[in-house]
């Protein structure tokens, strides 16, 4: 193997010159131009800028999960699977086995109808071929992993008996499931109360260590950035304008556009 193959096994994710524009008959719209990051596996890169500036775009585009009127261009590798030229079956499999997304408002991830366990059990059940009640023992241990208590009441529950911060703790539990190797967390916290946020972060922070899973976090707040993330890229209209160490956000930044956003950051007591 040579030194470059060694470094790219390292990565739970390679983008370059990640491309997308959606295309209708009369228009073609250009959302990202040439992203482009690496996540060093076992590390937490934060994906930081305003709203519509990309970040949800850039994780959906990695994952193949884009409409039918997006054209992506560029190179993705995601837990060493080139994204571009996999199949259906293996981006399936990849998605499955490897790969979990925790979206921000916990409701939209969780089928209302449908009880807790259930909806935390399908995707072994149904894709892994893991019989159901070792689907449901699986499940019970990942609540309880995530801080949760009278797992049994909760697997039987529907989505609309719990609140924000405990269904946010299912869905990081329906999540780790299948033993990924990488976490895309979208905006996962911003929906939650600071008391509740916290707990949440530490929840994925505490998995992360103990599992050696990957994670991409993206969110709007340098704070959390900062604190959560190795290192941190900055988008902008669709662009990566700069990427440094987390703990260095607020004191090295260079670019005008980071140095906008913290001077935009709210201050506690003078201090950002």
């Amino acid at each position: 193997m040579s030194d470059a193959e060694a470094a790219r096994t390292e990565l739970a994710m390679r983008v370059r010159g990640l491309t997308v524009d959606y295309v209708t008959d009369r228009s073609s719209t250009r959302v990202l131009d040439g992203v482009g990051f690496d996540l060093v596996s076992g590390r937490t890169l934060g994906l930081v800028g305003e709203s519509g500036s990309g970040k949800s775009t850039t994780i959906r585009a990695a994952l193949g999960l884009l409409g039918a009127t997006a054209q992506v261009g560029g190179e993705i590798e995601v837990c060493g699977v080139d994204m571009r030229s996999a199949r259906r079956g293996e981006l399936q499999r990849l998605r499955s086995a490897k790969i979990a997304l925790i979206q921000q408002d916990p409701r939209n991830s969780l089928n209302p109808v449908r009880r807790i366990g259930a909806s935390m059990c399908e995707r072994l059940v149904a894709v892994r071929g893991i019989d159901r009640r070792t689907a449901m023992d699986r499940a019970e241990a990942m609540l309880e992993a995530v801080g949760i208590r009278n797992v049994g009441q909760i697997l039987r529950q529907h989505p609309h008996q719990l609140s924000g911060g405990m269904l946010q703790r299912v869905v990081i539990a329906a999540g780790l499931m299948a033993d990924p190797e990488l976490i895309l967390a979208d905006e996962a916290t911003s929906a939650l109360d600071v008391s509740t946020q916290a707990e949440v972060l530490g929840l994925i922070a505490e998995q992360q260590r103990s599992r050696g899973l990957s994670v991409l976090f993206v969110t709007h707040d340098l704070h959390l950035a900062s604190s959560m993330c190795d290192r941190v890229a900055v988008m902008r209209a669709g662009s990566l304008v700069e990427e440094l160490a987390g703990r260095e956000l607020f004191e090295s930044a260079g670019d005008p556009y980071t140095l906008e956003l913290l001077e935009a950051t709210p201050i506690l007591g003078g201090l950002r």
